[in-house]
């Protein structure tokens, strides 16, 4: 029935806006932005387009996706070995859904580890990235990927769909590719501002260019379907463009809603003036 499968994704969705939530208080942000950033999430066209389809897979990737980042987090800040076990469970479904998820995401903590560690031991992940570079590649369809056209790929990837181009089909994307390039550049903003404020964000950020440079090369993979993935990226920075415009507008002397200094620890909470 067409109902159950539409039940199971919101069901995913909302556990992934709760894992959301989760990794914006973590990242040193308020409460009352972190659920208004939430109620975003959940209310996003996008998440609205495709939680509607009979598509359980993508919300499923999306969700472990979030989990193990917020696992990730907690592990890499010192908080208790029981988030590895979660982001075990979660690598080890995500590599019978989408093998390359997980290890983007281990990619990811290994740059931002990398680029944290101060000194000479940094320089101990690099055999790890050599095994991870050894390993991945085994059975993969090199055959699609076509560099050369990196630049265009990337824009059709970030841009995809025009709103004029869709097809009868295609109709229930019409208004999500409206908004999706209408808050194309308040996203890049919001990314930006978002790094002013909390360095746990550069994981997600690091991620997500990690997920566009491989699409960017696979011209059958740069639709909408695929950048879903990165829809928690997008609706966050969507939602802090919002709040900052937001906030210049009608409370011009309100504090950011950030944590000042390094990334905050996830009690660490900013109440709204």
């Amino acid at each position: 029935h067409y109902y159950t499968p539409v039940f199971i994704n919101v069901v995913f969705v909302t556990i992934g806006g709760f894992f959301l939530f989760r990794i914006i208080r973590l990242c040193g942000f308020s409460l009352a932005y972190s659920r208004g950033a939430l109620v975003f999430f959940l209310l996003h066209w996008d998440v609205l387009a495709w939680t509607s389809l009979i598509n359980v897979k993508d919300p499923l990737v999306l969700t472990l996706t979030l989990v193990s980042i917020d696992a990730g987090l907690r592990l890499m800040q010192g908080r208790s070995w029981s988030w590895a076990l979660l982001l075990a469970g979660a690598f080890t479904w995500l590599l019978t859904l989408r093998l390359y998820v997980p290890v983007f995401l281990l990619g990811a903590y290994g740059i931002w580890v990398f680029l944290r560690i101060p000194g000479r031991r940094k320089w101990l992940l690099v055999p790890v990235a050599v095994g991870l570079v050894y390993v991945f590649p085994q059975g993969i369809p090199w055959f699609l990927f076509h560099p050369r056209n990196f630049v265009r790929g990337l824009a059709h990837f970030l841009l995809t769909p025009q709103p004029w181009s869709l097809d009868y089909h295609f109709g229930f994307l019409f208004l999500p590719s409206v908004f999706h390039l209408a808050f194309f550049f308040p996203a890049l903003y919001g990314a930006w501002q978002i790094r002013q404020r909390s360095r746990e964000f550069d994981v997600l950020l690091i991620y997500g260019i990690l997920l566009c440079i491989l699409y960017a090369m696979v011209p059958e993979l740069q639709g909408p379907r695929q950048r879903y993935q990165l829809v928690f990226l997008f609706a966050w920075t969507q939602f802090h463009a919002i709040w900052e415009f937001a906030s210049a507008a009608l409370l011009p002397a309100r504090p950011p809603p950030g944590a000042e200094g390094d990334g905050a620890l996830a009690d660490a909470e900013i109440q709204p003036s």
